[in-house]
């Protein structure tokens, strides 16, 4: 969507967004060489792209799907503190509100 109307902008606004790291979840591009500080996450099935749906679809309201992407998550996560994290917000998702 970007990648079209960023490159060249140098306004106030412009200017401080290039100076932020970003992460660019897309399942088509292998690198964001068009921005500046942006890399994309691994693969479609990384386990930060199942995090980041699940939050997603957690603010849709729509709490099935996103546990069923907490729950992909979970089992790739790499590190105990990773997978911790991904673990509470399970719970939370599945705690009756």
């Amino acid at each position: 969507m970007f990648t079209r109307i960023w490159p060249g902008r140098e306004d106030d606004f412009s200017t401080k967004m290039n100076a932020i790291p970003k992460l660019v979840v897309s399942r088509s591009l292998d690198q964001a060489d068009a921005w500046s500080n942006s890399a994309v996450l691994p693969g479609p099935r990384s386990y930060l792209w199942h995090a980041a749906r699940a939050d997603a679809l957690r603010r849709l309201g729509q709490a099935e799907p996103a546990r069923q992407e907490l729950h992909l998550a979970l089992e790739q996560a790499p590190t105990g503190p990773e997978r911790r994290l991904l673990a509470r917000r399970l719970a939370a998702l599945t705690e009756p509100r």
